[in-house]
Protein backbone atom coordinates (compact mmCIF):
# COMPACT_ATOMS: atom_id res chain seq x y z
CA UNK A 1 0.00 0.00 0.00
CA UNK A 2 0.77 3.39 -0.85
CA UNK A 3 2.20 5.98 2.12
CA UNK A 4 0.98 8.74 -0.73
CA UNK A 5 -1.97 10.29 0.95
CA UNK A 6 -4.31 12.93 -0.55
CA UNK A 7 -2.88 15.67 1.50
CA UNK A 8 0.53 14.96 0.34
CA UNK A 9 -0.82 14.79 -3.47
CA UNK A 10 -2.62 18.72 -2.32
CA UNK A 11 0.54 19.68 -0.56
CA UNK A 12 3.08 19.05 -3.71
CA UNK A 13 0.35 20.51 -6.14
CA UNK A 14 0.03 23.81 -4.29
CA UNK A 15 3.95 23.91 -4.05
CA UNK A 16 4.16 24.72 -7.66
CA UNK A 17 0.54 26.95 -7.75
CA UNK A 18 0.78 30.53 -8.12
CA UNK A 19 -3.05 30.97 -6.76
CA UNK A 20 -5.61 29.53 -4.54
CA UNK A 21 -6.84 26.62 -6.11
CA UNK A 22 -10.40 24.42 -5.69
CA UNK A 23 -10.07 20.64 -4.31
CA UNK A 24 -11.34 19.56 -8.03
CA UNK A 25 -8.16 21.96 -9.89
CA UNK A 26 -5.66 20.34 -7.35
CA UNK A 27 -7.02 16.61 -7.86
CA UNK A 28 -6.80 17.53 -12.31
CA UNK A 29 -3.60 19.11 -11.54
CA UNK A 30 -2.53 16.27 -9.52
CA UNK A 31 -3.11 13.61 -12.36
CA UNK A 32 -2.02 15.91 -15.13
CA UNK A 33 1.50 16.11 -13.05
CA UNK A 34 1.33 12.12 -12.35
CA UNK A 35 0.73 12.36 -8.76
CA UNK A 36 -2.46 10.52 -8.44
CA UNK A 37 -0.94 7.61 -9.81
CA UNK A 38 1.08 7.28 -6.69
CA UNK A 39 -1.74 6.46 -5.07
CA UNK A 40 -3.37 3.52 -3.95
CA UNK A 41 -7.05 4.27 -4.64
CA UNK A 42 -10.12 2.62 -5.91
CA UNK A 43 -13.14 4.75 -5.58
CA UNK A 44 -15.30 6.04 -7.65
CA UNK A 45 -14.61 9.71 -6.94
CA UNK A 46 -10.99 10.45 -5.77
CA UNK A 47 -11.59 14.46 -6.54
CA UNK A 48 -14.26 14.23 -3.95
CA UNK A 49 -12.63 12.03 -1.13
CA UNK A 50 -9.70 15.19 -1.52
CA UNK A 51 -12.33 17.74 -1.01
CA UNK A 52 -13.29 15.73 2.24
CA UNK A 53 -9.70 15.37 3.35
CA UNK A 54 -9.15 18.76 2.80
CA UNK A 55 -12.01 19.80 4.67
CA UNK A 56 -11.76 18.17 7.71
CA UNK A 57 -7.91 18.35 7.97
CA UNK A 58 -8.52 22.15 8.27
CA UNK A 59 -11.30 21.75 10.50
CA UNK A 60 -9.85 19.21 13.36
CA UNK A 61 -6.26 20.64 12.79
CA UNK A 62 -5.18 23.83 14.04
CA UNK A 63 -1.89 23.82 12.99
CA UNK A 64 -2.61 22.09 9.82
CA UNK A 65 -0.26 23.68 6.64
CA UNK A 66 -3.01 24.41 4.22
CA UNK A 67 -5.27 27.19 5.04
CA UNK A 68 -8.77 28.17 4.07
CA UNK A 69 -9.25 31.35 1.43
CA UNK A 70 -13.19 31.19 1.55
CA UNK A 71 -15.57 30.31 3.74
CA UNK A 72 -19.77 29.81 3.48
CA UNK A 73 -22.47 29.02 6.17
CA UNK A 74 -23.78 26.46 3.57
CA UNK A 75 -22.19 22.71 3.98
CA UNK A 76 -22.06 22.14 0.35
CA UNK A 77 -20.93 25.21 -0.31
CA UNK A 78 -18.06 25.04 2.27
CA UNK A 79 -17.18 21.61 0.83
CA UNK A 80 -16.57 23.17 -2.68
CA UNK A 81 -15.17 26.31 -1.33
CA UNK A 82 -13.16 25.19 1.43
CA UNK A 83 -10.38 23.76 -0.49
CA UNK A 84 -9.30 26.58 -1.86
CA UNK A 85 -5.66 27.37 -0.18
CA UNK A 86 -3.22 29.67 -0.16
CA UNK A 87 0.41 28.56 -0.44
CA UNK A 88 2.36 31.13 1.47
CA UNK A 89 3.08 28.85 4.40
CA UNK A 90 4.14 26.06 1.86
CA UNK A 91 6.07 28.12 0.39
CA UNK A 92 7.71 30.00 4.03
Amino acid sequence: MSNYSFLDLACDVLKQAAQPMTYQEIWQAGCDKGLASKMDISGKTPAQTLGARLYVEVRDNTSSQFIPVGKRSEYDTVVKDIAQYVTTKLKA
